[in-house]
């Protein structure tokens, strides 16, 4: 079973952002599911094993794993208490910015320490709240998924228009 321990809401309709940080005990998990939002996970603490359809993934400290957008997955936590951040972005919000996720598929597994500095920036927007907060969210958001769609769109897996 998993708990959050903390999860933030972008409090603007125009920001469909949502972070949790989660933490699950050795041997929990969370059933099969899927859902719109592309799914960001940057692992803190232990191993995690991702089910995808055809592939199964273990995510370490330090890595960021990618569920697509509608992608049937399940997680469950290996030797011990994992914890990991975990970004949920409707792919609406980065589509009317120009980045058509629907149209991209993503590696499942990264290990880049510019793109674990660009989530970090993004993680830390939802924790320092100032004047333009959402305007900061929308701007690291977007930071995040155009080096990520620059460096790690799945060639094999690019969907026919």
């Amino acid at each position: 079973m998993s708990k959050p321990f903390v999860e933030i809401w972008s409090t603007n309709e125009n920001v469909p952002l949502r972070l949790q940080v989660n933490e699950l005990a050795k041997g929990a998990n969370f059933p099969p599911h899927l859902h719109k939002e592309i799914e960001i996970l940057y692992f803190t603490y232990g191993v995690t094993t991702i089910n995808k359809p055809n592939k199964t993934i273990t995510g370490v400290p330090g890595q960021i794993a990618i569920v697509n957008s509608n992608e049937i997955h399940s997680f469950e936590s290996q030797l011990g208490i994992c914890k990991y951040d975990c970004l949920q972005v409707n792919p609406d919000f980065l589509k009317k910015s120009g980045i058509d996720i629907e149209h991209l598929k993503f590696e499942s597994i990264i290990e880049d320490a510019d793109l674990n500095s660009n989530f970090t920036a993004l993680r830390d927007a939802f924790h320092n709240p100032s004047h333009y907060v959402q305007l900061k969210k929308s701007v690291e958001c977007l930071r995040f998924f155009i080096a990520l769609s620059d460096k790690y769109t799945d060639a094999e897996l690019l969907l026919e228009n």
